[in-house]
């Protein structure tokens, strides 16, 4: 790495002649142009989600009734759904739909899951990693790694509900909204990403000692994810600027 910074500290000074400085500051240009476009494109299509979901949450509070015992806003109809959605304030919205399908057990353990999601902030990862995938949709780290941390964020939330209401319970909740329909853009929903995985994991818990080294790797693991590929974008141009052969 030293012998890199020096190559490209004696190429800027034109130590390699004027050709060759001459190209690393085009590339260096390039380099800066090109993660400019991404970095602007992506602030756009963050802050288009951020609208969208808080437009989303407003019209949420409008069209349902607040349950102030459920601190949630229930919508009547008949589809069933429930999930949060980001918003000034943030909202847990559940359909008349899910309460009919749901015991109050179950419920409770559906209503902690969409809040460990908000008190977690898991939208923010999960808007970044959707963003990043949304403005380079042919890259599979991003398309791939969107996918990943919503499966792993699910898994968070379901660990925090099953501390409070254990996992039995948690896992029967998951069944019975299992194949409900897709929440809007923007919205984490209680039975919507990875089932298959989330149900073995609450099915067949591990030791406590196991289950707080995984709960930790799960967080680490979701915003490593969520960072990494945006991290790599900038490794990327760094890395044919400062390790370009020289000599």
């Amino acid at each position: 790495m030293d012998s890199c910074l020096l190559h490209l500290h004696d190429a800027a000074v034109g130590r390699y002649g004027m050709p060759v400085q001459a190209g690393l500051l085009s590339l260096s240009g390039v380099s800066a142009l090109a993660a400019g476009l991404v970095a602007g494109r992506l602030a756009h299509t963050l802050l288009r989600s951020r609208r969208t979901t808080h437009e989303h949450a407003r019209m949420a509070r409008l069209a349902g009734r607040h349950h102030a015992g459920l601190d949630a806003v229930i919508l009547e109809v008949d589809q069933p759904a429930a999930y949060c959605v980001a918003g000034k304030p943030h909202t847990v919205v559940v359909s008349r739909g899910a309460l009919s399908l749901l015991t109050d057990h179950h419920l409770d353990a559906v209503l902690s899951h969409e809040r460990a999601h908000l008190e977690g902030r898991h939208h923010l990862l999960l808007a970044l990693t959707r963003g990043l995938a949304t403005v380079m949709p042919r890259i599979d780290l991003f398309t791939v790694g969107a996918a990943e941390v919503a499966r792993l964020l699910e898994m968070i939330a379901d660990d925090a509900a099953a501390r409070i209401h254990g996992r039995g319970t948690v896992l029967q909740a998951l069944l019975t909204l299992a194949g409900i329909s897709e929440g809007p853009a923007g919205t984490l929903g209680a039975a919507e990403v990875g089932l298959a995985s989330r149900v073995e994991r609450l099915a067949a818990p591990a030791a406590p000692a196991l289950r707080t080294r995984t709960r930790l790797a799960l967080t680490a693991a979701a915003t490593a994810a969520a960072l990494i590929p945006l991290a790599s974008v900038v490794a990327a141009a760094i890395g044919l600027v400062v390790c370009a052969p020289m000599d």
